[in-house]
């Protein structure tokens, strides 16, 4: 039976939380200053949220005034002398409800543990560590939230995960020789054009900080500077007055950082031994790589000790309880169904029952039946010449093994003579510059040196025309020092290659045999810098329309870098040449589209989606009466929520691939990895909501888990994304890495 990390409040659908009406009485009284209001109120331990009515905080007993300020304004807080009752019969008081009783949560999680937070009020991280190696320290952190679910009640999530942060100081890596400020770059990952993530250490709390730059003065060296409207001489003065537990002594030095959020809108200066960075999961040390992968049993287990710790009332004491166990959902909630993929020849392939072994089976015949029968699709214009450039570091036998390997699957697949332009570089700028004057663009495998971090970029960078297939010469060695006692690897480790440059060159290796709910797909997505956006449109219906299936991908500059919204005139001029792109000399116009946007719909997004809409039915692209379905697509799990499955004898594993649950009419978890595939740790679902309240929830997570079927870089293993979603993401990281070369 499938089973969740979530706890449901009792009495489930009958719940109800008597609650007091608190008022506020300043000027301009916003939402903004009522979330600022409710904060004040959690740190004298009342959870409260705000309503239209001003405040609402759990529990009866009257509330003492209270008043907050700040430089230009004041707030007063006074008990109205009224109750309310909020109940989860009522929809409009639901989220409200699920709100409060999360902010309880939070509350008494603070009082009866050692926990610690860091830049969030609902991420608890263990006190100390469970695992060092080479000076960086694994925490075990954990995730809370409350999430309403359909006729059940109210939940409450609990998820676990790892951090991990170096046990030395910023003024540990500074002071000693550049190979600590590099060792520091790189655990922090800054060559990545980030930042580094601090934590803030001033003792009881810890505070969330990016780095700037270390100074060369020192706590008793600083200039005069002013915080909260009082003067202090020196830093080393501040210490003194404000955190004199910290033991901050007037030689230590000082590094300059940023802090997250309004309030601070410049660098200030703070002791550098304060300061511990956060580490990436890919820069960790090999000794921990695997730490974070925690399997469903140990989850399981460690947020099941999570809530034992808690003891009873875990809302407070007076307050409704939580149920024992983890909710199961009911058949009904879950959906599974694997899609029947079309192969050359006529061949196609579909699961033979719901096991685990049949769904191995499904995925592992991917590969077998490419290699038999070839693409479904290649394009007549196909790339012939394909071009592989490597350090002449490399054995000349290696290069030529490696490029004739690859090549010959390439052949084998498009049914195509396809031949290579092979050449050893000394230096990577010349080979750079050789390959754009001498033949343009076209694509090349540009094998590098992997020493230096820069020149991963660089090559995305100088080849901005061109197609790219990247491989570190570390990996091809390793590799073929393998091939004379594993074959297996060697050409495990070729096909994969080939496998991304195909689809460099346009070729479709499977299809979805049959249609879908919606005729296509259409993904808007925002790069991590918020410089670029890209759209992605996959269309998959019937064979007797045209084009039956096709995907096209676009990427555009966003003016506006500051903010996750994209321009409406800008999202909609990309939607009509997106497809105008697709459009050749037949095209049946869309009877029903689904739009998905990575993270969820902001500003006038929706407009100009819909704006775009009626011009593509004016250009006879889309039906007059076209169906539309626009979803908020969430590539982890807003509210953390896992699934497992677990035996009636109590063996816990991964749900099957394609598991989804029914949240609400209009969200839906889905687990798109699973059992069959993921070797290591537990499935992370994504999130969908829907925005109209009359679509069939179903449908959309059918067509979203069969998207991702065209798992065309490595059919062996479950895609967590829909194809359309998976090429906005790697040409937006495309992009971002040209974006941090020009910016070096």
């Amino acid at each position: 039976m499938v089973e969740t990390n979530i706890r449901i409040v009792n009495p489930g659908p009958n719940l109800h939380l008597i609650t007091r009406l608190v008022g506020l009485t300043g000027q301009d009284i916003s939402s903004d200053l009522k979330e600022k209001a409710c904060r004040a109120l959690g740190r004298k331990g009342l959870a409260s949220v705000p309503c239209s009515e001003d405040i609402l905080v759990a529990g009866t007993k009257p509330i003492k005034p209270i008043s907050i300020s700040e430089d230009d304004w004041r707030v007063d807080i006074h008990d109205k002398g009224e109750k309310k009752l909020l109940r989860f019969a009522n929809s409009d008081e639901v989220p409200m409800l699920a709100q409060l009783l999360e902010r309880c949560f939070l509350i008494e999680i603070g009082k009866r543990t050692d926990l610690w937070t860091l830049d969030t009020p609902r991420i608890f991280y263990e006190p100390t560590p469970f695992k060092k190696v080479d000076n960086v320290a694994a925490y075990r952190r954990y995730e809370i939230s409350g999430i309403p679910i359909e006729g059940v009640g109210i939940g409450l999530v609990v998820d676990v995960s790892t951090a991990f942060f170096t046990v030395l100081t910023v003024a540990d890596f500074f002071e000693g020789e550049k190979q600590g400020i590099r060792r520091f770059e790189n655990l922090s990952y800054r060559q990545q054009g980030q930042k580094a993530t601090l934590l803030y250490d001033i003792g009881q709390n810890k505070i969330k900080c990016y780095f700037e730059e270390f100074s060369n003065i020192t706590c008793a060296d600083t200039s005069t500077f002013r915080v909260k409207g009082k003067d202090y001489s020196s830093l080393y003065e501040y210490y003194q007055q404000e955190r004199p537990s910290l033991n901050v002594n007037p030689s230590d030095p000082v590094a300059k950082v940023s802090f997250p959020g309004p309030g601070i809108d410049r660098p200030v200066l703070v002791a550098a031994n304060r300061l511990y960075p956060r580490v990436t999961n890919n820069a960790v040390p090999p000794q921990l790589k695997q730490v974070d992968k925690i399997s469903p049993a140990d989850r399981r287990a460690q947020i099941k000790k999570f809530w034992e710790n808690l003891g009873d009332c875990p809302l407070g004491s007076g307050r409704p309880l939580i149920a024992k166990s983890f909710w199961k959902p009911q058949e009904q909630r879950v959906l599974m169904k694997a899609p029947t993929l079309e192969f050359a020849k006529d061949k196609r392939l579909s699961v033979q029952s719901s096991t685990p072994k049949a769904y191995r089976n499904y995925y592992h015949e991917r590969f077998r039946l490419l290699d038999q029968v070839g693409c479904l699709e290649v394009p007549p214009t196909v790339c012939r010449k394909i071009h592989i450039r490597m350090p002449d570091t490399i054995d000349e036998t290696i290069a030529k093994q490696f490029a004739e390997d690859l090549i010959a699957y390439l052949c084998r697949w498009t049914n195509k003579k396809i031949t290579f332009n092979l050449d050893l570089y000394q230096n990577v700028d010349d080979a750079l510059a050789r390959l754009r004057q001498e033949f343009g663009y076209g694509i090349v495998v540009f094998i590098f040196q992997d020493e230096d971090p820069a020149t991963y970029f660089n090559v995305s960078y100088e080849l901005k025309e061109w197609r790219v297939k990247r491989v570190t010469s570390e990996s091809l060695v390793n590799h073929f020092r393998e091939l004379s006692r594993n074959k297996r690897n060697w050409h495990s480790f070729i096909a994969m290659n080939a496998l991304d440059v195909l689809q460099q060159m346009d070729c479709v290796p499977w299809r979805l045999a049959t249609p879908l709910h919606y005729d296509a797909q259409l993904a808007i997505d925002v790069g991590r810098d918020k410089r670029y956006f890209a759209l992605s449109l996959l269309i998959s219906r019937s064979e007797l329309m045209q084009p039956s299936f096709r995907l096209n991908t676009l990427v555009k500059i966003k003016p506006d870098a500051k903010h996750e919204t994209i321009n409406e005139v800008v999202l909609k001029d990309a939607i009509l040449e997106l497809f105008q792109q697709v459009k050749r000399n037949s095209f049946d116009p869309l009877q029903s589209i689904l739009i998905l946007r990575d993270g969820r719909q902001y500003g006038r997004e929706l407009e100009s989606v819909m704006s775009a809409t009626r011009e593509l039915i004016k250009d006879d692209l889309l039906k007059e009466d076209v169906r539309i379905a626009t979803v908020d697509f969430h590539k982890r799990s807003v509210k953390r929520i896992r699934m497992w499955f677990r035996t009636q004898q109590g063996q816990t594993s991964n749900v099957r691939e394609g598991t989804a649950c029914i949240i609400g009419p209009k969200t839906v978890v889905l687990a798109n990895t699973g059992v069959a595939t993921l070797s290591q740790g537990t499935a992370a679902l994504v999130m969908l909501v829907a925005h109209q309240a009359n679509v069939n929830i179903s449908d959309i997570v059918q067509d979203v888990h069969s998207a991702t079927q065209l798992n065309w870089s490595n059919p062996r293993i479950a895609q967590r994304l829909p194809i359309e979603l998976k090429r906005t993401d790697e040409e937006l990281t495309k992009r971002s890495d040209q974006e941090i070369r020009r910016m070096r």
